[in-house]
């Protein structure tokens, strides 16, 4: 779901300024055990997070060849934390498990780190985490 806001500025009845759209940040919503968004036209085909006893797993693909990815997480969606260097999977799945999660929403992003220093980020995802008992 991608959504748009446009700013425009009136005094006194006069459009003084207009902004270009604005776009939202690409958070994918669910309340399903397993969470999983399409990767945006660039370096990850695929990337999915889903609640996995009593922390998360986190899969996801790419369509190049990769150095090595960082694995950010988020409690508020904006400010993301390191948590992992991770190297490419010599398979096609590249995985990761965060075991030190705390209840409540968590926001999940991968960065792709390539030999020529390009960068590119997964979508973000969102995983609730329920505190039972």
């Amino acid at each position: 779901m991608k959504a748009t806001i446009t700013f425009a500025l009136f005094i006194l009845g006069t459009l003084v300024a207009s902004a270009t759209p604005l776009e939202l940040p690409k958070y994918k919503y669910a309340s399903a055990p397993v969470l999983s968004a399409p990767a945006s036209a660039g370096i990850f085909s695929t990337f999915q997070a889903h609640r996995k006893q009593n922390g998360v797993a986190l899969a996801w693909t790419v369509n190049t060849a990769v150095e090595e990815f960082v694995i950010e997480r988020s409690y508020d969606g904006s400010y993301f934390e390191t948590l992992d260097h991770v190297p490419p999977a010599t398979g096609a799945r590249n995985r990761y498990e965060d075991h030190t999660v705390l209840p409540g929403y968590i926001y999940y992003r991968a960065k792709a780190v390539l030999a020529d220093g390009t960068i590119d980020y997964s979508v973000t995802v969102m995983v609730r985490i329920v505190r039972h008992g």
